[in-house]
């Protein structure tokens, strides 16, 4: 049996040498403690193969230096802190529910702020001045999705992700180091386990600040809305709406029959980037997300004033026209007939499996109805309630 290789540098060392290669001598205190607990876990948990390791122990020292170039400006610049983040377009919903579908589209409307792959992954500037050149951070993430592509492809057909496209600000929450979506690069059940125990309201809290940051950088209107899509709003909308007090929430829903093992699908070909053993473990991941989705039930009755609007999965595919106009109605936006047509246009260009189909079943993953049926009865019954018409 092969042993697997560990991130060559330590949590201090990795820290430090951010602040070598950036020339920023300041102590990230709040990345600690997460740090060290992310790289102990794959180490001992991840089975990396060698180059894996390597390509994660770069992205780990990328992730420093942006967070390190962050606090430099927001010291040297304290009126980021006065930028405006308003009223944002949350776009929520467990993975594999068509909200990067509708992302997508709202993006291609011309009418709000989106991010795209290059600004989640690079948010921070080089320079510390606003409308620096920004093409030595675009080919940073060229070669990063490069190499993804070539150990991985099977990547663009479960999601694609390319430089220019819209991107989910998680990829932002992970330069916290406090973030579940860190399962999408290694199996790493202790890190799991102790993101599930942490308060995520500053992991939240650093997404908003990074909005500002690029609004003052010149890479987003400070006058328009954001539309922002993550699959880990679900269930924590509550948190989020006191980090973003006047967000409003389009929550995509999909039988989880049919979502879990595209999900799995999906980390699979996520995790064959950096591991010897990219299989999930498919009953541990379906709780995880039960427990998301009977935690959003329970945020909906405790919190009755946050608001949300529900899109299901087959509306999405099959009238994406209607979609459009109830998420303006709901947001309290004007729908240009130009803005319209630019949206269909995109849905008319993008059809579903343009980038090959994406095949899965539950039973390939050791799991059947019935099990998911006891996992989250509460968001079975929802679902089966609110589309009963919809065969589940």
């Amino acid at each position: 049996m092969h042993k697997g290789f560990e991130i060559p540098l330590s949590p201090e060392q990795l820290m430090s040498e951010a602040r070598e290669e950036t020339g920023i001598n300041i102590v990230d205190d709040k990345a600690v403690e997460p740090l060290m607990v992310l790289v102990n876990s794959l180490n001992k948990e991840g089975d990396m193969f060698e180059s894996g390791a390597l390509e994660l122990q770069k992205r780990i020292l990328q992730m420093l230096k942006n967070r390190l170039r962050m606090l430099r400006d927001f010291r040297d610049h304290p009126e980021i802190h006065d930028q405006q983040i308003k009223a944002p377009i949350m776009i929520s919903g467990t993975l594999r529910t068509g909200s990067t579908k509708l992302q997508n589209i709202l993006a291609a409307s011309g009418d709000f702020n989106w991010l795209n792959f290059w600004k989640v992954y690079n948010f921070a500037s080089f320079t510390g001045q606003p409308n620096e050149d920004c093409s030595e951070r675009i080919a940073e993430v060229d070669e990063y999705l490069a190499y993804n592509e070539r150990v991985s492809p099977d990547i663009k057909i479960a999601h694609v992700q390319e430089t220019y496209t819209p991107e989910e600000e998680t990829l932002i929450a992970m330069q916290t180091f406090c973030s579940p979506s860190w399962f999408g690069y290694g199996n790493i059940p202790s890190y799991m386990e102790w993101v599930s125990q942490q308060d995520l309201t500053p992991t939240f809290e650093f997404v908003r600040d990074a909005l500002k940051y690029l609004q003052w950088q010149g890479l987003a209107d400070p006058g328009r809305r954001w539309v922002l899509k993550s699959p880990f709003n679900v269930g924590l909308e509550d948190i989020i709406s006191r980090v973003f007090p006047d967000a409003c929430f389009v929550v995509t829903h999909r039988p989880p029959t049919e979502t879990l093992p595209s999900l799995f699908s999906l980390l699979e070909a996520l995790i064959k980037c950096h591991s010897h053993r990219p299989q999930v473990n498919s009953e541990q991941m379906a709780m995880g997300q039960a427990m998301s989705l009977e935690r959003h039930l329970q945020v909906r009755q405790e919190a009755p004033g946050i608001p949300m609007l529900d899109i299901n999965f087959s509306e999405s595919i099959s009238d994406s026209e209607n979609v459009i106009r109830r998420v303006y109605d709901f947001a309290g936006e004007t729908l240009s007939e130009v803005s319209l047509q630019t949206m269909q246009t995109w849905n008319e260009n993008n059809p579903m499996h343009k980038h090959g189909k994406h095949c899965y079943s539950l039973a390939d993953y050791g799991l059947s109805e019935g099990m998911l049926a006891e996992f989250c009865p509460n968001y079975m019954a929802f679902y089966k309630a609110k589309y009963r018409s919809l065969r589940l």
